[in-house]
């Protein structure tokens, strides 16, 4: 319900901030108000405080490149930010504010790429679906493109790839890549016939259905310093998998820390415990030269084909001890340089708690935003 004259507005109009700041408003209050309008959605209003004096353009321009990003489709952008992890889409419908706004975007999420808005600098770019060759020249006037997050599908990776590859598009800049991949794309990346520049932070979120058939030739990577690997398994956790996996980590000559999730959710088989005991054995004998954090979530139905007390037992033989409800189970343990956390929960009490897609969580990044 709109405001009447008997009630206080929202905000404070930029006038009487203005009265305010002649009074040298503190910058914490500033900033402050400037989210809270921002927490409304109300862009215009936002521009309004930044334009009614000096103190008050740069902390509109902080908020903007911390905490509004944008996102493309084809000939429309919005400008969007999150509030206790709501979206909160930002109203600004004076082409002047829209065009002050964008010039301090640093998050771009792309569906379509236009030019109609660009260029835009210094950016992190997220691409959701792919590009084609018509994108390279637009694509190349981000000049200072630092972070590349991208959610291809395997035919559009083909072609942005080869146009990496063939020297149409420039990544020199690039500091800080995250993909989404299954094993052939990343082994298209990873491949002796690949240019793709790896960055000194990578991340990698990889769907494996099944043991790759054939690595290949793949090159080495002493350029990447700093790795997070999700790994979602639909195929449970065998002695091929842990073999191949040695293999791609060990073509990143020059890490210096590595971060990797393993996740799986899958039926108990007969062997259940012994593919556990491989996997303590693969950490124990891989010797890894940099510190490796490894997270093991397993959601398993223990039932089939024998009663899961016997696999709890068994757990319980070699260290796993209960985590929080009797059909938990927890270990943590250091082998070496690696540094193990191992959750088996039984999958008839599972409760899951997150989201839907998770990919985009700072968790997977080393210097998440300050959101």
């Amino acid at each position: 319900m709109p405001p009447t004259s008997a009630s206080p507005p929202l905000y404070p109009s930029p006038s009487t901030v203005t009265m305010a700041s002649n009074s040298q408003l503190p910058n914490h209050l500033i900033r402050e108000l400037m989210n809270t309008i921002r927490f409304k959605g109300d862009g215009d209003a936002m521009v309004l405080l930044a334009l009614s004096g000096k103190e008050m353009f740069p902390v509109f321009r902080y908020v903007v490149e911390t905490h509004v990003f944008a996102v493309m489709s084809e000939k429309s952008i919005s400008l969007q930010s999150l509030h206790d992890r709501l979206l909160v889409v930002l109203n600004v419908l004076k082409e002047g504010s829209v065009r002050l706004t964008i010039r301090f975007i640093r998050d771009l999420r792309a569906y379509c790429i236009s030019s109609e808005f660009l260029p835009l600098e210094n950016i992190k770019l997220t691409i959701f679906g792919g590009l084609d060759k018509s994108f390279t020249p637009i694509f190349n006037s981000f000049t200072g493109l630092e972070v590349l997050k991208f959610d291809f599908c395997s035919n559009r990776l083909d072609d942005f790839l080869n146009e990496v590859n063939d020297g149409n598009i420039s990544l020199t800049n690039l500091r800080r890549l995250q993909a989404r991949l299954v094993a052939d794309d990343l082994m298209k990346i990873m491949s002796t016939t690949s240019s793709f520049p790896l960055p000194e932070d990578v991340s990698v979120n990889l769907d494996l259905h099944d043991v790759v058939p054939d690595l290949g030739s793949l090159q080495t990577f002493p350029n990447v310093k700093r790795l997070v690997m999700n790994i979602s398994l639909k195929i449970g956790v065998s002695s091929a998998v842990l073999h191949q996996f040695s293999i791609i980590i060990n073509c990143f000559t020059g890490l210096v820390a590595a971060k990797v999730q393993f996740s799986c959710d899958h039926y108990a088989e007969k062997n259940e415990f012994a593919e556990v005991l491989e996997f303590h054995e693969w950490l124990r004998n891989t010797n890894f030269s940099f510190p490796v954090e490894v997270n093991f979530q397993e959601i398993a139905k223990l039932d089939y084909p024998e009663s899961p007390k016997i696999i709890y037992d068994q757990l319980k033989s070699i260290g796993y001890e209960e985590d929080g409800i009797p059909t938990y189970f927890v270990l943590k343990r250091q082998y070496g340089n690696v540094k193990l956390n191992h959750q088996i929960k039984n999958f008839d009490d599972y409760n899951y708690e997150g989201t839907d897609d998770e990919y985009w969580s700072d968790s997977d990044e080393w210097y998440p935003d300050d959101d």
